[in-house]
Order: C-alpha cells, then sequence, then structure tokens
C-alpha cells in the first residue's frame, strides 16, 4: 500500500511538474515576444526620430545654400559696383595729372618764351 500511495505521489509530482514546466515555457515565450515587440517598436521610433533629424538637417542645408547664393549675388554686384569707382577715380586723377601735365608745359613754354 505504500508502495502504491508513494507511486500515486510520484505520478502527481511528475504530471505537476510537467504542467509547471509547460507553463513557464509559454510564459517565457510570451516574455520574449512581448519583449520582441517593445524592440521592434522602440527601434521604429529611432529610425522615425532619425528620418526626422535628417529631414531638418537637410532643409537646414538649402536655406544655407540659398544664403550663400544670395551672399555671392551681392559680393557680386559689390565688385562691379568697387570696379565702376575705381575707373571713376582713376578718370579724375588721370584727367588731372594730364592737366597739370599740360600747365606745367604751358608754364615752361612760358618760361622758354620769356627767357
Amino acid at each position: 500500500m505504500l508502495l502504491k500511495t508513494s507511486l500515486k505521489i510520484t505520478v502527481g509530482n511528475i504530471f505537476i511538474l510537467v504542467l509547471v514546466f509547460l507553463f513557464l515555457t509559454v510564459l517565457s515565450r510570451i516574455t520574449n515576444m512581448r519583449r520582441a515587440r517593445n524592440n521592434v517598436r522602440i527601434a521604429y521610433e529611432k529610425q522615425t526620430e532619425t528620418l526626422r533629424q535628417l529631414q531638418k538637417d537637410v532643409e537646414q542645408a538649402v536655406l544655407d545654400r540659398e544664403g550663400y547664393a544670395k551672399e555671392t549675388i551681392q559680393m557680386e554686384k559689390k565688385v562691379k559696383a568697387d570696379a565702376l569707382a575705381y575707373q571713376i577715380t582713376l578718370r579724375k586723377f588721370v584727367g588731372r595729372t594730364d592737366e597739370s601735365t599740360r600747365c606745367a608745359d604751358k608754364c615752361d613754354d612760358f618760361v622758354e618764351l620769356k627767357g
């Protein structure tokens, strides 16, 4: 009778152990699935944030390029204006030098005539 009772307990214990093992296995699978799903969500959010940041950087680069293009146009206009101002100043200076030279020549001629 003792053998029969211990055998029932042993079979019962084994059955309980199998059920616990199956329950823990299923629970582990569910936990792993949830963890994997959360990792996918985290990866998706990181990808979305990276794409958002990339779009922001591209927009900033375009704005910078447009700003540099406008600045280049302004500098080209300034170069043309400076060249024009230089030409005007040079004409005035050369014109005065020619006048001074003509005056000096006239003075020399006058001195020669007088002398």
